[in-house]
């Protein structure tokens, strides 16, 4: 590597691994978000109100999975609304999907499509539907979010097809909204000052993002079990591929410093000594943009500039799928 390769090259910082905190708490299940229609917390349970009657359902920090299914009791086997068949599938088809999607599926369906098209009676959905609900989340600058929402119905529907429940899909055939690849670039500088400001937990969850190329959900329940003499060896949640990422001087530094604090089966722990959970991930980072003056990149933003920067491809991506993450080339001339 000559001297102008290396001025570009970022620098992190060396410091000694930190003190190990004294214990690492079990992690309750946090409370679900935009409930579905007549389920209300209340006293650290969830109860499902029908005619001024509250029954009981489940404790709050048994999560959404208990929740979902003890919610079937109050759902008829053969459901007469696409509300009650969204309980259903989340009941039933949602475990088993990937653990990567699950949450994706849940935000969905209990932030928007229950509130939206719950209260419709089952092959009542039509195409025109679907595609003036396109346009509605288009219109709130959600593009995107429409067409996640729109996918996330139509495999609920044709989930209810299989039971004879939902006679025709009216997703099929309805145009998606055009996506437009985001264009953010995270600059060398500015990782390098982030890097320099983050507490030491985040900081190495942020550098092994960058290093590695990982989602952030693997980083996230990444364990010890993953940390080898080859390197962190993994199957990633979204696509089940087995990945082994071999070790180079900065990326075993991080993850030493990270496996030095947590007293966990997980690697990158908080500043509580406790697993990041998704919400817990999303404060640390708020509180980071605070400190950085209140402009910060996103995580998921770090995957692309790693495709970009990289001499190979880190994300192991085919290259159809590649040129969505590489946001900057460096290119020689011929002479």
């Amino acid at each position: 590597m000559d001297d102008d390769d290396q001025s570009n090259v970022i620098a992190f910082p060396v410091q000694p691994p930190p003190q190990r905190p004294k214990a690492c708490a079990t992690i309750a299940q946090p409370a679900v978000k935009n409930l579905p229609p007549k389920v209300h917390a209340k006293d650290g349970r969830y109860y499902y109100v029908d005619k001024n009657k509250w029954n009981k359902l489940t404790r709050v920090d048994e999560g959404a999975s208990a929740l979902y299914t003890a919610l079937q009791k109050w759902t008829s086997d053969r459901p007469a609304t696409y509300g009650q068949l969204m309980i259903l599938y989340v009941a039933r088809a949602l475990p088993e999907l990937k653990p990567a999607t699950q949450p994706e599926y849940m935000r969905q369906i209990n932030g928007r499509l229950q509130h939206h098209f719950g209260h419709m009676i089952l092959n009542t959905i039509e195409p025109t539907h679907i595609a003036q609900y396109l346009q509605l989340r288009k219109t709130e600058g959600a593009p995107k979010g429409g067409n996640r929402e729109r996918a996330t119905l139509s495999s609920v529907i044709s989930w209810g097809m299989r039971f004879g429940w939902c006679t025709v899909n009216p997703c099929y055939g309805v145009r998606r909204n055009k996506e437009t690849p985001s264009k953010v670039y995270v600059e060398d500088a500015q990782l390098k000052d982030v890097i320099d400001r983050a507490p030491i937990c985040l900081r190495d969850l942020l550098a092994i993002a960058f290093l590695t190329g990982l989602r952030q959900g693997d980083l996230r329940i990444l364990l010890r079990e993953n940390i080898t003499e080859r390197g962190i060896e993994l199957r990633q949640s979204k696509d089940g591929k087995h990945r082994i990422i071999s070790w180079t001087p900065a990326t075993k530094y991080f993850v030493d410093s990270a496996l030095a604090r947590s007293t966990c089966d997980h690697v990158f722990v908080g500043e509580a000594g406790r697993p990041y959970s998704m919400d817990g991930l999303q404060s640390a980072m708020k509180r980071l943009k605070a400190q950085c003056g209140g402009t910060l990149f996103k995580f998921r933003e770090l995957r692309p500039k790693a495709a970009s920067d990289a001499e190979h491809n880190v994300l192991g991506h085919d290259a159809m799928m590649l040129r969505t993450y590489v946001r900057a080339q460096t290119l020689k001339p011929v002479r």
